[in-house]
């Protein structure tokens, strides 16, 4: 179901800033994939790529870009993802949720 929700909620996204709808593409792909379909880790890859180069708050937008590479790291058991989102989350104190999100998933990951 989540999958037919994120596609619906984008189809009504319009006029939203493009790192909300991007954020919303990972959610959809990673969603996909889970229902088996592999080829939703491309689309995740290229929604993290218009979520990193999107002008947003930086807060918001070092939550939303971490996450995306905690599902990735999830999805395929990659520690490499999970570093990357470290770096995000160590480089913003004001992430102390994902840092405990992040500490959690590393020690499933192991």
């Amino acid at each position: 179901k989540a999958t037919k929700y994120y596609q619906e909620a984008l189809e009504n996204m319009s006029g939203l800033p493009p790192a909300v709808v991007a954020d919303t593409k990972i959610h959809l792909a990673a969603s996909q994939y889970k229902t088996g379909d592999e080829s939703a880790i491309d689309r995740l890859k290229q929604a993290l790529s218009e979520l990193e180069s999107a002008d947003h708050d930086s807060y918001e937008k070092n939550v939303w870009v971490s996450g995306a590479y905690m599902k990735l790291a999830e999805l395929l058991n990659s520690k490499d993802y999970l570093t990357k989102a470290k770096e995000i989350i160590d480089s913003d104190p004001r992430l102390a949720i994902r840092l405990k999100q992040w500490t959690v998933l590393s020690e499933t990951l192991k």
